[in-house]
């Protein structure tokens, strides 16, 4: 299992930063590791190349045609029959008869069960225990890995475009690589390598500068990207349901409700009514709530939240007080599945060609539920986090950070745009 963080016992504290924060700052400045082998990895094959498409694109919700040629992934999800989500996976199409579908620690039995159930002549191989997976992430990430390449452990190419994936070999073992951001990262890779060639692999990835980092930075990132973690933002909503599945933020640009071959995808109909009332902008009905991006700000409201918070993660709990979300007059509007420290870099400038300046800092960031009617604004809508020792002025965004070169940039709220 992926340890919370990792630190040597001589590992010198730093006073403005835990271990989490600094394996964090690691991730979006530098290049880290994750051992990722605890989720489940399923081969796909069986059937003719057009059989087995056919049935990819009735039962994932992403528009599997779009994996038009060898080398190519996509983020999907498995869906429900009631129009909710059953997991989030990556789906890589490795030749045109066989794919690669990688889901989450804990759902593969489930899930495996849902997916034999709902198809017919394919083969769902379970290759978890042959295949070890890590997770490399960060700026430097593509350096740490064509130094490997040189060494000549690994032979093969880079995949060089968002969602490419190669074929490569360590020891005349076949390894399936990536370019697949984990952590929201615009530079990452997912590596999958025979378990007997893992641990020689991350000892090169540190010896070529890559730091380990554990759950702890996996969910801090992954949660400032925006990007859903699992429970808190699938299972259950306030009113006892299912989340649905367009209210999933990162996974809602995915779901293709009008695309050939999805016309009997398990929970269609529910589908495409949530599809129309967010279209509408209604919060009544299919699709009461959506999920949104969320900073905490200082009590001015003219800079980040530095306050020291908890990490925490919840389930809908209407009577707890703790991550209601309220508007300005007093309104209840949603609530906190997931709340984070997100240290960060400075940048230098505003937009897309900006470079980290050395400095510092923490801010909290997050992932809420709030009503579908509520539009939000390029300078964020301002909320209240309510808490149970004190309420914490926020802002809903779009996103807590944008591409500059090979960086994740933090957007630091009242963004300024020079």
């Amino acid at each position: 299992m992926m340890p919370l963080f990792f630190a040597r016992k001589d590992a010198t504290k730093d006073p403005n930063h835990t271990f989490i924060e600094l394996e964090h700052l690691a991730n979006r400045g530098r290049v880290v590791a994750y051992n990722t082998s605890h989720m489940g990895r399923i081969e796909v094959t069986g059937l003719s190349p057009a059989q087995i498409r056919e049935q990819l694109q009735r039962i994932l919700i992403a528009n599997v045609h779009k994996l038009d040629e060898d080398g190519r992934a996509q983020y999907t999800a498995i869906p429900t029959d009631e129009g909710a989500l059953l997991d989030d996976s990556y789906l890589s199409r490795l030749t045109e008869g066989r794919y690669i579908l990688v889901v989450n620690a804990g759902h593969l039995r489930p899930d495996l069960e849902w997916l034999r159930g709902h198809t017919s002549g394919i083969t769902w191989r379970d290759v978890s225990d042959e295949l070890a997976m890590i997770a490399v992430q960060g700026p430097h990430s593509p350096d740490a890995l064509q130094r490997i390449l040189e060494m000549g452990f690994l032979e093969g190419s880079l995949p060089i475009r968002k969602n490419d994936v190669s074929i490569l070999s360590a020891r005349q073992k076949e390894v399936i690589m990536s370019r697949t951001g984990y952590t929201g990262e615009p530079y990452g890779y997912e590596v999958m390598i025979p378990r007997e060639h893992a641990v020689e692999f991350w000892e090169m990835l540190l010896e070529f500068g890559a730091k380990p980092a554990g759950l702890g930075a996996r969910d801090s990132t992954r949660a400032e990207a925006g990007l859903p973690l699992g429970g808190q933002e699938f299972l259950g909503g306030p009113d006892g349901r299912p989340i649905p599945a367009f209210a999933v933020d990162k996974l809602r640009p995915m779901i293709s409700p009008t695309a050939p071959g999805k016309e009997d995808m398990p929970g269609m109909g529910d589908l495409r009514k949530q599809y129309e009332a967010f279209c509408a902008g209604r919060s009544e009905g299919a699709l009461p709530y959506v999920g949104r991006s969320f900073v905490t700000l200082n009590s001015a409201r003219d800079g980040p939240g530095t306050d020291r918070v908890r990490t925490w993660w919840q389930r809908a709990k209407p009577a707890d007080k703790d991550g209601q979300i309220f508007d300005l007059k007093g309104n209840h509007i949603g609530w906190v599945t997931t709340q984070v420290m997100a240290a960060y870099h400075e940048f230098d400038r505003f937009g897309s060609d900006g470079l980290p300046t050395g400095a510092t800092g923490n801010r909290v960031a997050g992932i809420a539920y709030v009503r579908t009617d509520i539009p939000l604004r390029l300078e964020g809508v301002p909320i209240e986090i309510w808490g149970r020792k004190q309420n914490t002025p926020a802002l809903l965004v779009d996103s807590n950070g944008a591409v500059s070169g090979t960086y994740f940039r933090p957007r630091l709220f009242p963004e300024a745009r020079t």
